[in-house]
């Protein structure tokens, strides 16, 4: 199994506890091309930070970036393997899986993602969404209901509660995987 996330992402970032029991199959993909860590595994994509405005989701400089360089990425990634992508509200987080997605020959490609919160702008909701539109080359998805998340905690109780919504849910997401791969095989 190989587990991607990226360096700016809300859940499952790197500086959580839980990741480093799988330290050994986690990719950190840098998006701002610069390594974030020396805990863990990084990619480092070739963007350049420009002072210009920004854009979210494929016409961004970002996502630019780490598309010039989605072979290696992809390679990276190994073959015949489960690849999981930990991905959160932040359209940001889905450009691993968004470039990888149709370079995939034998990976069963699982996402796991959140929906952005309804506060959010409507240009990165509709970021993430449009990310979000071809799933066909997923093996599972599994995506939190962001309304569901705030329901149950309160807006300003939400940093203290990120661990404990990461460790619960990354449980779920482990424990699926590995079901899926023992039903491929």
């Amino acid at each position: 199994m190989r587990i991607v996330i990226t360096d700016d992402m809300l859940y499952w970032i790197n500086k959580y506890s839980e990741l480093e029991i799988m330290k050994d199959v986690l990719l950190v993909v840098c998006l701002d091309g610069k390594r974030v860590t020396d805990k863990y595994e990084c990619f480092i994509s070739p963007y350049k930070a420009m002072v210009l405005g920004s854009s979210i989701g494929i016409s961004s400089m970002r996502y630019k970036a780490l598309k010039s360089v989605a072979e290696e990425l992809n390679d990276r990634l190994y073959w015949h393997d489960t690849i999981l992508f930990l991905t959160d509200n932040f359209p940001e987080s889905l450009y691993p899986f968004y470039v990888i997605k149709d370079l995939n020959e034998f990976n069963r490609l699982h996402l796991c993602t959140m929906e952005p919160f309804y506060f959010e702008s409507k240009k990165r909701i509709k970021a993430h969404k449009d990310l979000l539109e071809d799933l066909s080359e997923l093996t599972s998805i599994l995506y939190f209901s962001s309304d569901d998340y705030l329901s149950r905690v309160k807006i300003e109780d939400h940093e203290k509660n990120v661990d404990k919504f990461s460790l619960r849910y990354l449980r779920i997401v482990l424990t699926h995987c590995h079901k899926q791969h023992r039903e491929d095989q």
